[in-house]
């Protein structure tokens, strides 16, 4: 009869519970992050630059998602202008605009026209040649994130 014990059982369980909590929430933010500051440090590369103002407006972002444990998702984009609100003014009382908003191009408002074209003017596309130029180098820096972030977890034993 062939008889079997495990010891530190308890340990290991613990040690299973830490690394599903690693594998969520925070951990994904930063490896998202991660990956898109790759990604937007490539795009930048290859923008085309004149006054270098939308190199500068190529900014990371994220979105939230309604299980953050799930996923999460960092973005790389074209920074716009927002949302004003129009000013509490005599004339924009008369005009019935007072507590209302209103959409504001940002000053690099003509990247889209550069990705994309127009219809006078060819495309020189430089947000999608960025991202799929260095998808490798954005997939291994998401799992350097999460394999530290891990090994933090478990105490450096791996």
């Amino acid at each position: 009869m062939v008889k079997a014990s495990v010891r530190g059982a308890n340990k290991l369980a613990g040690d299973f519970l830490a690394l599903e909590r690693a594998e969520r929430g925070p951990t994904l933010k930063r490896a998202a992050k991660a990956g898109a500051k790759v990604a937007q440090v490539a795009i930048r590369a290859r923008v085309p630059v004149k006054t270098g103002r939308l190199k500068r407006n190529i900014v990371l972002g994220s979105q939230r998602s309604s299980t953050p444990s799930a996923t999460q998702t960092a973005t790389v984009r074209i920074q716009d202008g927002g949302k004003r609100k129009y000013a509490t003014t005599k004339r924009n009382q008369r005009a019935g605009r007072v507590g209302k908003s209103y959409e504001q191009e940002g000053p690099a408002f003509y990247g889209k026209f550069l990705e994309l074209g127009t219809r006078k003017m060819a495309a020189r596309p430089f947000m999608r040649p960025g991202f799929d130029g260095a998808q490798t180098e954005i997939a291994k820096a998401v799992e350097e994130a999460i394999a530290l972030e891990i090994d933090k977890v478990l105490g450096g034993a791996r």
